[in-house]
């Protein structure tokens, strides 16, 4: 946060004086405890994703998308191919249990390795078509680092409005407020189709 905090007076310096700046995140970050028990969580991506597919079996796979820590996408033509799919993923087993975290919709899957505990060098991925099995990691890769932060709810709002008397907004702003105060800060009147409103940026200066 100091880092980005000095960021921010980067982009003030440089900016001209009746610019307007806007800080908004719809996420912050908090320390990520769920897995203390367990001495923090361990997480595994794909090393690629080429084989893994090929391992599993599923066919039909037209795009990968690595989404963050180890989580990816999976694209199909058609839902069937891509329920076909998830269940290829759901089968795969780690000493018994369930290794793969699979959300199915449509014509998408969501997925990503599901034990975030340290596993032994020797551990098979088991449940492959007809019962096949292979050393995991020759498919994945322990990350380095322990997951120490996660996503939390709360985000950021933060607007330089020349001419504004900088004014704290009590309580939470919605994420539909956003826009149409944007656009107020421009003499532009919000769409009908956007329900939020227009939040107070602060009284004119001198007033």
């Amino acid at each position: 946060y100091e880092e980005m905090d000095r960021l921010v007076g980067d982009i003030v310096a440089a900016a001209p004086a009746n610019a307007v700046i806007v800080l908004a995140t719809a996420l912050s970050q908090q320390p990520c405890l769920v897995y203390e028990d367990v001495g923090g969580k361990t997480f595994y991506r794909p090393r690629t994703f080429e084989p893994l597919v090929a391992f599993t079996g599923i066919t039909g796979c037209q795009k990968v998308e690595p989404v963050m820590s180890e989580q990816f996408h999976l694209r199909f033509a058609t839902d069937r191919e891509a329920a076909a799919a998830a269940e290829r993923l759901r089968a795969l087993r780690i000493e018994g249990r369930q290794a793969m975290h699979v959300e199915h919709r449509g014509s998408d899957i969501f997925s990503g390795c599901k034990v975030f505990s340290p596993l032994g060098h020797e551990v098979l991925l088991e449940g492959g078509p007809k019962g096949t099995s292979i050393s995991f990691f020759r498919l994945f890769y322990q990350v380095e680092s322990l997951k120490s932060g996660m996503h939390h709810p709360d985000g950021i709002l933060w607007m330089r409005v020349p001419g504004r008397v900088p004014t704290v907004h009590q309580g939470r702003v919605s994420l539909r407020d956003v826009a149409p105060t944007l656009l107020s800060t421009f003499g532009i009147e919000k769409p009908e189709y956007m329900s939020g409103r227009v939040l107070p940026v602060g009284a004119s200066v001198g007033t």
